[in-house]
């Protein structure tokens, strides 16, 4: 005769678990700061970058097709990592450093859920790889709110503007 007195009945642990909803959280956070602020501008950046760190993360894993140290395939790069660093840098760069720290201490905790002792789902690598992709599909589209750069050169000269406009 065998008891069972206690028993896990999820294969997840709690780090995954936290790591999954922040993933899930960050556009939330996004999408309202877009809202509030009626940033349509930001919302097609946004857009542009999410469109690229998610086809560049999956386009990558399809083609490399590396297998996860859980034994499942696609492990390279995280996608979870690389859309929590787009989210992260894109709340950075359009809306400062006060919103941007914070976004990025969860993107990192996103990162270290992915690769954790407890439920490794990604060697560091993917998460790095994945963390350099998300970061980069924002910087390439995201500008700072309020601030316009513009450029123009002809043979004889380099004219650069900077404008920022105080809210």
């Amino acid at each position: 005769m065998c008891f069972t007195i206690f028993t896990k009945s999820f294969s997840q642990s709690t780090v995954e678990i936290v790591g999954d909803n922040i993933q899930l959280g960050l556009p939330v956070v996004v999408l309202g700061l877009t809202a509030l602020e009626q940033d349509w501008e930001g919302g097609k950046q946004y857009l542009k970058s999410a469109a690229l760190a998610l086809g560049t993360t999956f386009l990558i894993k399809g083609a490399i097709n590396r297998t996860r140290p859980t034994g499942g395939m696609h492990s390279f790069p995280s996608g979870h990592t690389s859309f929590s660093f787009m989210n992260s840098t894109y709340i950075y760069k359009r809306y400062g450093w006060k919103l941007g720290i914070p976004a990025t201490a969860l993107a990192t905790f996103v990162g270290y859920s992915r690769y954790s002792p407890e439920t490794p789902k990604h060697f560091i690598s993917d998460v790095i790889a994945g963390a350099i992709i998300g970061v980069g599909s924002s910087l390439l589209f995201t500008e700072r709110k309020g601030l316009e750069i513009s450029s123009s050169a002809s043979s004889e000269s380099v004219f650069v503007s900077i404008r920022y406009t105080f809210p």
